[in-house]
């Protein structure tokens, strides 16, 4: 691309000249970044090229400046805090049916429960249309109840959420930011979603309507971040967790727009979701973004997105393949030379902390290896788990010289 410099002039809404803004643009369509730049800022900006101005224009400070930068880090870099917003990645499975709480399905997405509810989660088709959403998606992420819990107690609650880690969470602190997502659901009412911080002190919730039942809706939520109460994990603990509420009792719920000392989920006009089997729910095309404007959907590469999520788990396994399957492709094998050998492996991805790892026999067996030579099985242990890596041992009841195989599954999850 070709490097270009304007001195603009900016306008109000009012049409009042407030300033002129010097940048430097790393693009040449630069009439369509200036009418983007006006429907997202709501400003009005003209210019003709003018670099022998460009040192010395001190207006460059003033005004505009910071939404054009804004405007210049949406078109130039990533944007979206949200890994696997486009839930594209499922690394467990695409169907978990009675699914635990505390447990993972898509791939960054945690699936919380008390009380009776219990549900199915699968990664379905049904989405909004790329008509509607200006997005093309493969999979949206799907609730279906297969419990109802008709009488939510004071501690029950049933919530979805994604946790965004300290890092990545740093840049929103002391600035607005805007959280857009696509949702349907078969019970109609007040749904919540919740910002909150990882020692349960701060929490923002915010109320959203599902208007029609059975029917795709678009919601965006704009919030800004103080510092000023609360603890903040600003590095690869917990930075934030973004919560959506299908039921919440009173031990969970807050005041609606306003930053809560305790750990709300929602407030007391949140809908019961779970009150009958029939109620699904559905969740697509998630973004959270810095602005108060919720820009279009971020399309990222399928590989990018995958190591995204590897850095938080990965597995051995062929990507469409579930954990404790039986299978051998794809499996770590070599010729183990004394009975009770080891071996290293090297994460695709560094981890954000230390791994729990999971060993599997080749016929997906936990905790063992295969011995493939006398197809027998032995107990495996990882050791010396690290960021980038692990060692294997192998139980002395194995034999030497012979063709040992397992899969692994490393969770750094937050």
């Amino acid at each position: 691309m070709a490097n270009f410099a304007r001195t603009y002039t900016v306008t109000d809404s009012a049409g009042v000249q407030t300033a002129k803004q010097a940048i430097l643009w790393l693009d040449d369509d630069l009439d369509n970044l200036i009418t983007d730049h006006n429907t997202k800022f709501g400003a009005t900006i003209t210019g003709v090229v003018d670099e022998d101005n460009m040192a010395s224009d001190s207006a460059a400070k003033l005004c505009s400046q910071q939404s054009i930068k804004a405007y210049v880090d949406d078109v130039s870099g990533p944007k979206n805090a949200i890994i696997n917003g486009d839930f594209n990645i499922w690394q467990r499975g695409t169907s978990f049916a009675a699914i635990a709480t505390n447990a993972y399905s898509a791939d960054r997405f945690k699936y919380q429960v008390v009380g009776a509810a219990v549900h199915t989660i699968y990664r379905a088709t049904d989405l909004p249309t790329q008509a509607a959403s200006g997005h093309k998606s493969n999979y949206s992420f799907q609730f279906d109840p297969t419990t109802a819990d008709a009488a939510i107690a004071a501690g029950d609650y049933v919530i979805l959420t994604h946790r965004i880690e300290g890092y990545n969470f740093a840049p929103f602190m002391g600035k607005t930011a805007t959280l857009s997502f696509w949702v349907q659901a078969v019970k109609t009412g007040i749904y919540c979603v919740s910002f909150r911080n990882s020692v349960s002190d701060r929490s923002y919730v915010v109320e959203y309507t599902i208007n029609a039942a059975s029917t795709w809706e678009k919601k965006t939520i704009t919030l800004t971040f103080s510092d000023s109460g609360g603890t903040w994990d600003y590095i690869n603990g917990v930075g934030l967790i973004v919560g959506w509420a299908l039921a919440a009792g009173s031990d969970s719920q807050g005041i609606a727009n306003t930053w809560n000392s305790a750990n709300d989920m929602a407030t007391s006009n949140q809908v019961n979701g779970v009150d009958h089997i029939d109620n699904n729910f559905w969740l697509a095309q998630v973004q959270f973004e810095l602005g108060s404007l919720a820009t279009d959907f971020e399309y990222r590469q399928f590989g990018d997105e995958l190591a995204r999520c590897q850095r938080y788990y990965e597995k051995s396994y062929d990507y469409d393949v579930a954990p404790a399957t039986s299978d051998e492709d794809g499996s770590i094998q070599l010729n183990d030379p004394v009975a009770a050998g080891n071996t290293s492996v090297r994460f695709a991805t560094p981890k954000r902390a230390a791994a729990t790892i999971v060993g599997y026999s080749t016929t997906g067996a936990s905790g063992k290896y295969r011995d493939l030579t006398s197809a027998a099985e032995f107990d495996i242990t990882a050791s010396d788990v690290g960021f980038s890596g692990f060692h294997v041992d192998f139980a002395s009841s194995g034999a030497a010289d012979e063709l040992k195989g397992f899969h692994y599954t490393a969770d750094a999850e937050l």
